[in-house]
């Protein structure tokens, strides 16, 4: 377990800083790395957006685009991330959960409080992802968090990394997709032919016998075909 990414969304710089010590309190207590990254304009937030977070903080009051219009251009591109609300009314919490957010709470937030959804957000990251060992052809050697993988192409004899957030490594070592997907099935990863491996939670849609990763097309081959979409259905009713 790599730790937490973080992203907090608000316009209130004083809101920002408190939201980060109590993170920040939480990492040491609980020795876990946690990155945060903060956005004090929503729009940019929306721009830079990539579905590289497990957690994000959205204030529901602000300007240009509010936390409701922001969570759901999220979830157009990440059905999986944990959205926490942060607001000043009570009566806009409820609108929050349109869009699977985890929780919310009134502004400013105390640290037993953050400690409590964090406690939720730890427990889901750390089952839903596992660390992935690579050496480079540079021979460079990396820790891949499985959550960050689009998916995994074979080139002859070795594995291609698409991750994210458009990086791409090549493992030196030789290992089978195969092997790799018997490490990697609980965390969502099935073959949909012989030669691509999928995080079947970065899958958007499916015509006839392709599967698309937002723009990205991959052939279901035959042979592959039942298990790979049993198990995507599956998928899709567990995040819905």
């Amino acid at each position: 377990f790599m730790g937490i990414k973080a992203a907090i969304v608000d316009d209130d710089i004083q809101a920002i800083e408190k939201l980060k010590l109590h993170l920040e309190r939480y990492s040491k207590e609980n020795d876990i790395p946690i990155s945060i990254t903060c956005f004090f304009d929503s729009s940019q937030f929306l721009f830079e957006f990539q579905p590289i977070y497990d957690v994000i903080f959205l204030d529901v009051q602000m300007p240009k685009y509010n936390g409701m219009q922001v969570a759901e251009s999220i979830r157009k591109k990440d059905n999986d991330v944990d959205i926490i609300f942060e607001t000043q009314f009570g009566e806009y919490a409820l609108q929050g959960y349109k869009y699977d957010a985890l929780d919310y709470f009134i502004k400013p937030c105390s640290y037993p409080e953050l400690k409590m959804r964090m406690d939720m957000v730890k427990e889901k990251a750390s089952k839903n992802s596992k660390i992935i060992k690579i050496t480079t052809m540079e021979l460079e050697t990396l820790l891949l968090k499985s959550n960050d993988i689009l998916y995994v192409e074979e080139v002859g004899r070795k594995q291609s990394f698409h991750l994210i957030d458009g990086k791409e490594y090549v493992n030196s070592k030789r290992e089978s997709l195969a092997t790799l997907e018997k490490k990697l099935k609980d965390c969502g990863f099935y073959r949909c032919n012989s030669g691509f491996l999928l995080n079947l939670n970065q899958c958007t849609s499916i015509k006839k016998n392709k599967v698309y990763i937002k723009d990205l097309s991959f052939d279901i081959s035959r042979a592959y075909r039942k298990e790979f979409l049993s198990n995507l259905y599956k998928s899709i009713t567990i995040k819905g």
